[in-house]
């Protein structure tokens, strides 16, 4: 390969930091072609709105292919954006969407530095999560944000940065905003170029207003302000936590032009996970001032997933219709849906502890009501079939044995298979499903509703429970 190639080769086609040249190239003597790359890159550079420490704007580097690319994964996106928002509509993409949303969780876990177990962040997703006060909290609370996104469309500027911090940092009110001290030190080296590790805090203000613009900037590929955004709070780190959730919840809001309501599956939070090549990026993007670096690497880690992920939808689309056609083999008898395999017989004792007194019922409304006579006559009233998978109820019931420790096996195997929003369950539903007596069921039932699973209602003279919402009270 001539010289005068390595430029566009090293940039056009691999867009390389200098520790990556110098293994291109099996040699560390790289000073001059690493200066006639970053010519080649500056020729081709766009300013940008942000600013660097001490006010140096950074740039993005736009040569054709690289335009290209980026226009590439914007196309994508959009596809990917279409294709959810379609496949929404089907019954199949609930456990999509969960397989999702545990991803983006169990990432966000690491990035906070939280390592919330699986079991609990199965429990969040699966909608099952009752803890208060505790560790993971921020962790649940970026869920509920990220299905915000979802609901309505937000605006990605310092507003909605400022309600999704408050709401993170679990308080109605903040003493202050931005960060207002440093650590001892705020760079990791003290040489001629300094490698920070977040702004100084006396230049937040101004560096915050300048991504601002950066966001507003209608010249500005929308996938660039994205990744933008990812950098600029992991680069700035602007508020005392919490810097790398916002920074995924900002860049899946500017996506949303593209994406629409499903912008809040992009898995941006992959991008910051720890790695040499990652630290390598950020280094380099620091010392040149160009966003390129991290661009580009989030959109091959993004564009990987949206390949999958359009793959699976596409597989799972088919499989709904296929299903909707020819449909299932009708039961021949009225039985209650099968238990969960491997549940050991359960004797008919009295607790340890007495039960508490079940909450007094309440009679249901008109809704209610309807609701309730519509349902009535089908043969169990349990959660749509493949709504969770026979995993997902095992998983679900360990995890309420396990935070709840009055809870029976059983009892918890009930409510992880009887949990449908809107469905009413009775103690013959109860009482059928683990094969015990009237009394026992009836215990059993009281039990979950004083929990808290359940909301205890009457109709006529008879009760039935419905669940509750999480952080719905009784």
């Amino acid at each position: 390969m001539a010289n005068s190639d390595l430029p566009s080769r090293y940039t056009d086609q691999d867009y390389v930091t200098r520790n990556g040249l110098s293994r291109a190239l099996g040699t560390s003597l790289v000073d001059d072609f690493w200066k006639a790359i970053l010519n080649y890159r500056l020729d081709n550079a766009k300013k940008v709105a942000l600013l660097g420490v001490g006010k140096r704007p950074f740039h993005v580097v736009l040569t054709l292919p690289l335009g290209a690319k980026i226009k590439e994964i914007e196309s994508k996106l959009s596809a990917f954006g279409e294709m959810a928002s379609s496949f929404a509509k089907v019954a199949n993409f609930s456990s999509f969407e969960r397989e999702s949303l545990l991803s983006l969780l169990s990432c966000d876990s690491k990035l906070e530095k939280k390592n919330v177990d699986d079991l609990t962040l199965k429990a969040m997703v699966n909608g099952f999560y009752r803890e208060q006060n505790t560790p993971e909290r921020s962790v649940f609370t970026y869920l509920n944000l990220l299905k915000g996104l979802s609901e309505k469309p937000v605006f990605p500027n310092e507003d909605y940065l400022g309600e999704s911090y408050v709401a993170l940092m679990g308080r109605e009110d903040l003493s202050s905003f931005y960060r207002e001290k440093d650590p001892v030190s705020v760079y990791n080296t003290a040489v001629i170029a300094r490698d920070y590790d977040y702004a100084p805090h006396g230049e937040i203000p101004s560096m915050m207003d300048s991504l601002f613009a950066f966001l507003l900037d209608a010249s500005v590929f929308s996938f660039v302000k994205a990744c933008g955004a990812l950098y600029y709070l992991n680069y700035v780190k602007p508020f005392e936590e919490h810097n790398l959730s916002l920074g995924c919840l900002l860049a899946k809001a500017s996506l949303s032009p593209i994406v629409g309501s499903c912008s809040y599956l992009i898995p941006f939070e992959k991008c910051l996970l720890p790695s040499p090549s990652l630290k390598d990026i950020l280094n380099q993007s620091q010392k040149d001032h160009d966003l390129t670096y991290f661009v580009l690497h989030c959109a091959k880690l993004i564009s990987a997933y949206l390949d999958e992920a359009m793959e699976t939808m596409a597989r799972r689309k088919k499989e709904a219709v296929v299903q909707e056609v020819f449909g299932k083999p009708e039961e021949t008898k009225a039985e209650p849906e099968p238990e969960a395999p491997q549940v050991e017989p359960e004797k008919e004792e009295k607790p340890e502890e007495p039960l508490k007194k079940a909450p007094s019922p309440s009679r249901l409304s008109e809704e209610e009501e309807k609701a309730y006579l519509q349902s009535k006559g089908e043969a169990a009233v349990t959660a749509p079939k493949g709504e969770y998978s026979d995993k997902e109820i095992k998983d679900t019931a360990k995890y309420l044995l396990e935070t709840h420790p009055s809870l029976r096996k059983k009892q918890a195997l009930f409510y992880a298979s009887h949990c449908t929003l809107g469905r009413f369950y009775t103690i013959q539903d109860y009482k059928r499903f683990s094969r015990c007596v009237y009394e026992t069921a009836r215990t059993s039932m009281d039990h979950l509703a004083e929990l808290g699973f359940y909301a205890k209602k009457q109709i006529k003279n008879k009760f039935v429970y419905t669940p509750l919402k999480q952080g719905e009270q009784k």
